[in-house]
């Protein structure tokens, strides 16, 4: 009995003991006393030599965290936003983990207010604080019993870590806060230390290409590893925290390099010349115990004809939705030319935001002063968003207004591909994760301009929709899954042409250390690269400098060629890794069809497949890749050869293709064969067949269905169905459609992207999907096209009847062409009539342009080619385009 009463004496005396604490330290006692505090800031001393920006000193009394004095700023007022910060530089240790403590209250609603805590300028993704505000919201004074005490950790990577506190997220800009208060500002040193074999990575690069007796240098760069607890892995730059000596080893026993070098600052390079040709590497060994390879190294007797570059083309900025931890342009430039030891870099802000100051002031002027031919080579770029998917647009020009027209919103890709085009620029136009955030509408790709796609960026791989994959190292936004469909495989099948790159998509202030593109280019200049990104003369890769070549029947990666049928296809593979190679595929029309496990570093082989054998209607072109798999999860993929049947011709008509100026209406036909074809080309309009017409998606605020017809022949029709989910629906929901066709019979499929669609044996039809806003991770297909297409052949008299519904009620919006219809109508899909023909022949290799004139405005225009074996690229069963033309002009809004 004394013993338990002894027992729940003792508890209850803890318990006021720490509440006592508790209440110290509420009050900002107690933070002074502790010995392993190397910074501290209450605001009480008026001389204080900190650098306060866009803040005020406020004395509030008893409302403060400690003392009677806070720091003040206006998260409403311009200035505020990205000068209400404090700065302060400290002497720390290198490797130490540091804690940081911020006292933070702020009226206003519930909607939660982020405040940055950054750590030498790139680092603000250590300490990113969300103030959980008061409910008093419109308090004058901070009321004592409303302080939050947010904490941050970091380890410290230079020895004057410079410390920046604040400022308010720029995306506060509409917010309705009205101040923010800062207190009792502490940083405390934790006995954590990073260890080098454990904790700290070095990073070798050198070119990759070399000439006998040239004077290269070997960059060494130092990486920390900082674990996030449940989320992935991310590298920064550091020092090391002791000067450790490095000895550098290569596999030239000729070589002549320099002595051992002490490693102390995060990046060093190493002078080196190979004198013995063939392939090389250079291994650096650290006194405390972390050894590391270069990427292997290509020596040539003589000049080489094309060298291999290293690049990465998509990079955010703090100018876009990557906010302050994206960090400016020149930072970012900075970090790709002298960290990441990249040879060539593009911003690509989104283009709203690239324009007007933000253009002028900073990204422009990043671009040209980084730009040095020969060393290091900028792009001028920027990217489009809309529910057409995400595209990155390149130029090679040295003018900064190439770029743009001084407005700063297009409603669409195609519209400011459209602008590009009218303003005669030579650009590509490359499209990223098109299978994870917003899948890419395939329908819209053009041979001349769309050359590329990026198959893998930090947020992950769109090879394959059943594939989706992202290295363990990448530390981005986590999609659930990619969208069946819209994957790279599937425009393979549609016919299109892409070669592969891949990209960082850096938010964070770390271009170059994921996704990259490598280039074999003749030169390292604008022109060079741009020519050899136009041809596909390059590889992707996870991030490391893997070398890959591919020939397919003697033709290189990226080629088109013709072989008759029968013809043997040889396979040829030189790989040389930075890690042991575990497994080589090579993928041929979306099967694997051979796989070697090497198990070494280098690998070189020829491998025969089976003999080229097109379909009997010649209208389907194959195509062969290669991608391969290391060790340490790093991952390589080729751009694909495309084999056509020799002696075929191929008419291409393509949705950029069609141009709509004044009245009239201008098509570019190419035939991409070998021989000469003959066809007619037929126009169509919704002004004399309203089932034609095509809404403009963006003006829907509601989930809405939409179907529309394009005609393929006299008795031969495809029908689009397709529900639009606004940007503004934020939540999920369960989409359920069905159908029946009277007087039709479904001859095929065309697209079905998310695979959702369930055809009966009498022709009805289903469809299902979980569609809008989904919140497992981030992921969201608002703001999309859900659709599929269906070639139908047609009586006289045939019919379609849609019904649908959204978690089980009835859809409210849908329409058929642009005429409003309700669930269960009988929709007449008999083949149009055209309006205007045209018959054309064209030789091998052959572009010409067709003019329709005098066509009205508000329509859509649909175009149809056949021809002797017509060979579409958009689809395998029609080569057809359209475009919407708007009653009134677009007019965007104007930044000046």
């Amino acid at each position: 009995m004394h013993l338990t009463l002894r027992f729940r004496w003792t508890g209850v005396l803890l318990v006021l003991a720490l509440g006592f604490l508790a209440y110290r330290f509420t009050r900002g006692e107690g933070w002074e006393g502790a010995t392993d505090v190397v910074f501290l800031e209450s605001f009480e001393d008026p001389s204080s030599d900190h650098a306060i920006h866009g803040m005020r000193r406020v004395e509030v009394g008893a409302g403060a965290h400690g003392g009677s004095h806070v720091a003040e700023l206006d998260p409403g007022a311009a200035e505020g936003l990205r000068f209400g910060t404090l700065r302060r530089e400290l002497e720390l240790e290198v490797g130490r983990r540091y804690r940081i403590d911020v006292a933070l209250q702020a009226p206003g609603p519930s909607a939660g207010l982020r405040y940055t805590v950054s750590v030498d300028g790139e680092s603000p993704r250590d300490i990113r604080l969300s103030i959980i505000p008061s409910a008093f919201e419109h308090a004058e004074l901070p009321r004592h019993e409303n302080w939050q005490v947010a904490s941050g950790f970091f380890f410290a990577k230079t020895r004057k870590t410079t410390l920046v506190f604040g400022p308010l997220s720029r995306f506060q800009e509409a917010s309705p806060w009205r101040r923010v208060w800062l207190d009792t500002l502490r940083v405390r040193a934790l006995p954590e230390v990073l260890v080098p074999a454990r904790d700290l990575r070095l990073r070798v690069t050198a070119p990759s290409d070399v000439v006998v007796g040239e004077e290269i240098d070997v960059q060494v760069a130092t990486l920390v590893q900082q674990p996030r607890g449940a989320k992935r892995n991310y590298f920064e730059r550091c020092e090391w925290p002791v000067p450790a000596g490095l000895r550098f080893e290569t596999t030239d026993a000729e070589a002549v390099h320099g002595a051992s070098t002490n490693l102390s600052e995060a990046v060093l390079a190493h002078r080196v010349r190979f004198r013995t040709p063939g392939l090389q590497r250079v291994t650096v060994v650290s006194e405390d115990g972390v050894t590391q390879r270069s990427n292997p190294i290509r020596v040539h007797a003589v000049e080489p004809a094309s060298r291999h570059y290293w690049g990465d083309i998509h990079i955010h900025t703090h100018n876009g939705h990557a906010d302050w931890l994206g960090g400016s342009s020149a930072a970012n430039l900075e970090f790709a030319r002298d960290f990441a030891d990249l040879d060539f870099a593009a911003l690509t802000e989104h283009f709203a935001a690239s324009l007007g100051p933000a253009w002028i002031a900073e990204i422009a002027p990043a671009t040209q002063a980084f730009h040095d031919p020969g060393r290091f080579v900028t792009f001028f770029a920027a990217e489009t968003m809309t529910f057409q998917g995400h595209r990155n647009y390149y130029l090679v020009t040295d003018e900064p207004f190439a770029v743009f027209h001084p407005v700063d919103a297009y409603g669409s890709n195609a519209g400011y591909a459209s602008f590009l085009r009218g303003k005669g620029r030579a650009f590509l136009e490359i499209p990223h994760h098109f299978a994870l955030l917003d899948p890419v509408d395939w329908r819209l790709t053009s041979r001349k301009t769309n050359r590329l796609a990026e198959i893998y960026s930090t947020h992950g791989t769109s090879e394959n929709a059943f594939e989706s994959w992202r290295h363990p190292d990448d530390f981005s936004l986590n999609y659930a899954g990619a969208v069946a469909g819209s994957d790279y495989r599937s425009a393979l099948a549609r016919g299109h042409r892409l070669g592969l790159i891949a990209s960082s998509d850096s938010h964070h202030l770390q271009p170059g250390l994921s996704g990259l593109a490598c280039v074999d280019a003749e030169g390292l200049s604008r022109a060079a690269l741009f020519d050899a990104l136009a041809q596909r003369r390059c590889h992707a890769t996870t991030g490391a400098r893997i070398l890959l070549d591919v020939t397919v029947a003697e033709a290189r990666a990226g080629s088109e060629i013709f072989l008759d049928a029968g013809a043997p296809l040889e396979v040829s593979v030189r790989v040389n890794g930075t890690e042991r190679i575990r497994r080589v595929e090579i993928i041929r029309d979306g099967e694997v069809v051979s796989t070697a496990e090497p198990g070494m570093l280098d690998y070189e082989a020829t491998t025969t497949l089976a003999p080229f054998d097109p379909p009997e209607s010649g209208a389907k072109t194959s195509y062969v890749y290669v991608r391969l798999f290391q060790d340490d999860e790093q991952r390589a993929w080729s751009s694909p050869v495309w084999i056509s049947q020799r002696g075929l011709s191929d008419f291409v008509v393509e949705n950029p293709d069609l141009v709509f100026e004044g009245d009239a209406l201008a098509v570019s036909v190419q035939n991409a064969g070998e021989l000469a074809a003959t066809g007619t080309l037929r126009l169509y309009s919704s002004r004399a067949d309203a089932r034609l017409a095509d809404r403009p998606v963006v003006a829907f605020a509601d989930p809405t269905l939409l179907t529309r017809l394009e005609p393929l022949g006299p008795r031969r029709v495809r029908v689009f169905v397709a529900l639009y989910i606004p940007s503004s629906f934020r939540k999920a929901a369960d989409f359920e459609g069905s159908g029946r066709f009277e007087g039709a019979r479904v001859s095929a499929v065309t697209a079905d992207p998310r695979r959702a669609l369930s055809i009966a044996q009498d022709g009805s039809f289903t469809w299902k999907d979980r569609v809008g806003y989904r919140n497992d991770q981030v992921s969201s297909l608002s703001g999309q096209i859900v659709d599929f297409e269906l070639v139908v052949e047609v009586d006289d008299a045939a019919h379609i009847v849609l019904e649908a519904s959204l978690d089980g009620r009835p859809l409210e919006s849908a329409y058929f062409g642009r005429e409003p219809i309700d669930g269960g109508e009988r929709l007449s899909i008999s083949a149009p009539a055209p309006l205007l023909k045209r018959e054309l022949t064209l030789a091998g290799g052959v572009t010409t342009e067709l003019t329709f004139e005098a066509l009205p405005r508000d329509a859509t225009y649909v175009v149809v080619l056949d021809g002797d074996e017509a060979v579409a690229e958009i689809s395998e069963t029609n080569n057809a385009a359209w475009v919407l033309v708007p009653e009134v002009p677009y007019e965007p809004r104007r930044w000046r």
